[in-house]
């Protein structure tokens, strides 16, 4: 019992801190907006309200243990997964809100039906054994599938697209959800949080200081000064919180930062590729101010499973 009351402690501590940062960050946010335009004003207040509520979701999900964080995170799927498939057709839409509803060929019904075995055995127990053969399986079942339904006519970019996309919506963000142990979700919410916090700081910083484009041709907006800021904030904030929170060291933690933040730039660049492959901007509008699913979870998809993975070697 006290083991569990000191990490619901560290846990109410945690979620002091963000709603400090959160109750910052909206001051700051509501003072500048004086200085814009009518529609960016709007935008980033609408950016603004989304954070309080992924906020919200995030906490939902650690506080509700594997049951919750498992629906939540099939919900986060699926949408991001309707989105990739939209912007991995042979013919993408022009803007993110065309074709919003995905076709239900049998590849998508096997890529759903995939997502509910992968949370509904992560709900109930499932470890990393578990998601290698979700990952396993879903690779054979797809190439089944994909040569019955639709034989070989451009069977390697199909399958290929179709696997790839079943890894970016499901089984990479769903590696996030191995770090959370009900009575001790700190490690869930630094991973995920920190991977959020890498995307604000590196925005800021590119806002204040960019001047190098970090890769022109993939994400014209992200510059090398911003990507530095955000590793350097990422890896000091997980360096000074971690220890506080969990029974990793700070030099683990600072590890952690340091990959947190380089795979979450990398996975956010590789989201980009993709939308920029497919012609638009943002995956979608679901999220006001911010786009799609998968602008929200795209630095996620790369940073879970390398933070899974280190975790599981520190330990």
């Amino acid at each position: 019992m006290n083991v569990i009351s000191g990490s619901y402690a560290n846990l109410f501590s945690l979620a002091m801190a963000v709603f400090s940062a959160l109750l910052a960050g909206t001051l700051y946010r509501l003072s500048s907006l004086r200085r814009c335009p009518g529609e960016t004003a709007r935008r980033r207040m609408a950016s603004l309200v989304s954070w309080w509520m992924i906020a919200g979701s995030l906490f939902v999900a650690a506080l509700g243990g594997r049951w919750a964080a498992s629906i939540i995170w099939f919900a986060m799927s699926f949408i991001a997964m309707t989105e990739y498939r939209r912007l991995s057709s042979p013919s993408p839409p022009t803007t993110p809100s065309a074709s919003s509803t995905m076709q239900w060929t049998p590849t998508a019904w096997v890529m759903t039906i995939n997502l509910v075995v992968l949370y509904g055995g992560i709900a109930i127990g499932g470890d990393i054994a578990w998601l290698a053969f979700v990952s396993a399986a879903s690779a054979i079942a797809l190439c089944g599938v994909t040569l019955a339904s639709e034989g070989v006519r451009q069977y390697t970019p199909r399958i290929a697209s179709s696997i790839l996309g079943l890894l970016l919506c499901g089984i990479f963000p769903a590696c996030s959800l191995l770090l959370l142990d009900p009575e001790s979700p700190a490690l869930f919410l630094l991973v995920v949080g920190m991977t959020q916090w890498n995307d604000i700081l590196s925005a800021w910083a590119g806002r204040s200081l960019g001047r190098r484009k970090l890769a022109a041709a993939i994400s014209p907006n992200k510059s090398l000064e911003g990507f530095v800021g955000g590793l350097i904030g990422t890896v000091v904030t997980a360096a000074l919180v971690g220890p506080n929170l969990t029974e990793l060291t700070m030099v683990d933690w600072s590890l952690l930062g340091l990959a947190i933040a380089t795979a979450g730039t990398l996975g956010d660049l590789n989201m980009s590729a993709i939308k920029r492959a497919a012609g638009v901007k943002d995956s979608g509008t679901l999220i006001p101010g911010q786009g799609g699913m998968l602008d929200r979870i795209d630095s996620l998809t790369f940073s879970a499973p390398i933070a899974l993975l280190l975790v599981e070697v520190m330990r």
